[in-house]
């Protein structure tokens, strides 16, 4: 609207300046107005003041707009819409009026113009509170961010134009670009290539992936969601098998590929699997490895319908015949020995690790070892991985925390570099950060050595103590661990049954997503080759998040 110039001129008189009776004719409007209609205006239709800030009389100070141009509280400057597009009516150099002259209320600055390819907002309006800077066009396809409003030329401290809207996202085309970066295109089977309604992270879902259940996503792209795969260890029948993926079935591991695929090909999976001695050559004794649906009469598969056995004597318990059982206590010779894994065995100094407070174990061989090892190819949304171990030993109670301890190592060859410098994951780190090996010894300074007759230990070489075994001996029932033989103390203060063990334990590791990646899983007697132990082996998952390395 138009501004009453005549009720600025008698303020102006007032204030000893101009007219001081103005009238609706014979006005004289000063230099840079005109009177039209009774009212004086800027003569060039400008906004506030002059185009170059007035002169003094009417707005505008005759020095470009200083502290005393304009109405003693700034006057209400005309307040000249600011335009279309394009030059928002520029503030010139707007006053500086007392207290910051309220510059009119400056003109809304013009809109900008859609900024076809993120064109420049509109010019901001006038000083005072500049005009806010037109709001920048929606970006082109892809387009770069609209310019924001240029601020108009305003008086001292006029807001400069907000900043234009930032251009939306680049059309990603699908069919010839890899728009999530996973690897695989939409032509190689990728049926989430850009974040939506398929998931809101497209680069963990394609044909590479594992199905991570209850997410309602097809990770692995194969046109169902969260689908529960059945066991695959149903079909290992030999308890005895030679097969060494059967081994890997038995834990669980139901998908299989090869090391070179095509990329639409290219799926998770074990790769390849064998079985040798501890130092990854030769074939250990045929009995020391064996896949059981259970052992003794409590002990039963976590998932699927069987679980992986390794022994440094006889995988079997009394009810087995293939292979067929043989006493723990005091053992039986497989008649094999290897060097231990050589990686391992360099990275602990050409040591033999132990418990702490232990003494170290003896010997530079591996006796009655077995090792299985896993090649896979790991899914491409997985960071991790985990399986369940239950270790049990017919050196407990006597030679607990001695020279005599048989070892399980699990050793993981990843890219990922946050597992073990030693590789072994077979390791229980307590809150104080002592190492305790998987073995007889855990039941010295931890609670994991639980499944047990409770009583006093190391009481034929090893340092005494006394074991806690919290879960009691109940799940020893039937396993051949279970019969009385030797042991230490005497009645009722006696722990004199032929061994004991830890329960399930879960052990797990880091991997890079879509790496090969290697698992030994191995187990020896050490310093001889008498009172044996073994291993079971199941539940293998992959997860998609990291874990903290080793075995709880």
């Amino acid at each position: 609207m138009k501004t009453r110039w005549w009720l600025l001129l008698g303020l102006v008189s007032a204030c000893g300046g101009g007219r001081s009776e103005p009238g609706l004719d014979g006005i004289d409007c000063g230099p840079g107005t005109e009177l039209q209609d009774g009212f004086c205006v800027p003569s060039n239709g400008g906004a506030a003041g002059s185009t170059n800030g007035g002169t003094g009389n009417f707005g505008g100070s005759t020095t470009g707009g200083s502290a005393n141009g304009g109405a003693p509280n700034g006057g209400n400057a005309g307040t000249v819409n600011g335009g279309s597009a394009g030059t928002a009516a520029s503030g010139g150099s707007a006053g500086s009026g007392a207290n910051g002259g309220n510059a009119g209320s400056a003109g809304d600055a013009g809109s900008a113009g859609n900024a076809g390819n993120g064109g420049n907002g509109g010019n901001g309006g006038n000083a005072g509170s500049a005009g806010s800077g037109g709001n920048a066009g929606s970006a082109g396809n892809g387009g770069n961010a609209g310019s924001s409003g240029s601020a108009g030329n305003g008086g001292v401290g006029g807001s400069s134009g907000s900043s234009g809207s930032g251009g939306s996202g680049g059309n990603c085309d699908s069919a010839t670009t890899d728009c999530d970066g996973d690897g695989w295109l939409v032509a190689d089977g990728d049926c989430c290539d850009k974040a939506g309604g398929c998931s809101t992270t497209p680069e963990l879902v394609n044909p590479g992936a594992i199905e991570y259940i209850g997410n309602a996503v097809d990770d692995d792209c194969d046109g169902l969601f969260d689908e529960v795969d059945p066991p695959c260890d149903p079909t290992v029948t030999d308890t005895n098998s030679a097969e060494p993926l059967d081994y890997a079935r038995a834990m669980d591991l139901c998908q299989f590929t090869q090391e070179t695929m095509p990329l639409p090909e290219r799926k998770w999976g074990v790769i390849s699997a064998k079985l040798t001695l501890a130092n990854g050559s030769g074939t250990p004794n045929p009995r020391a490895r064996a896949i059981h649906e259970q052992f003794g009469d409590n002990l039963f598969p976590i998932r699927g319908q069987r679980f992986a056995v390794l022994s440094t004597g006889a995988a079997a318990d009394p009810n087995d015949t293939a292979p067929a059982f043989q006493p723990f206590q005091p053992g039986v010779e497989n008649q094999k020995q290897s060097q231990f894994p050589s990686d391992w065995y360099a990275a602990n100094g050409n040591s033999l690790p132990n418990s702490p407070g232990c003494p170290e174990p003896q010997g530079n061989r591996a006796m009655d070892p077995v090792m299985l090892t896993l090649r896979m190819r790991v899914p491409s949304n997985a960071r991790s991985f985990s399986f369940n171990q239950l270790f049990l030993s017919s050196e407990f109670p006597e030679y607990v925390c001695s020279e005599f301890n048989d070892f399980v190592v699990a050793l993981v060859d990843s890219k990922a570099t946050s597992n073990p410098a030693d590789k072994n994951l077979a390791v229980y780190i307590a809150p104080s950060f002592q190492r305790f090996p998987i073995g007889v010894n855990l039941s010295t300074g931890t609670n994991l050595f639980s499944v047990c007759d409770a009583g006093p230990t190391g009481c034929e070489s090893g340092v005494a103590g006394m074991a806690s075994c919290i879960s009691g001996p109940n799940l020893l029932t039937g396993t051949g661990f279970d019969v009385v033989d030797g042991g230490c103390g005497t009645p009722p203060n006696s722990s004199d049954l032929a061994g004991g063990g830890t329960g399930w334990l879960t052990t797990a590791g880091n991997v890079v997503p879509g790496e090969v990646m290697e698992l030994r899983i191995a187990i020896w007697d050490t310093s001889d080759a008498f009172y044996d132990s073994l291993v079971l082996l199941d539940n293998w998952l992959w997860n998609l998040s990291p874990a903290s390395p080793g075995t709880n």
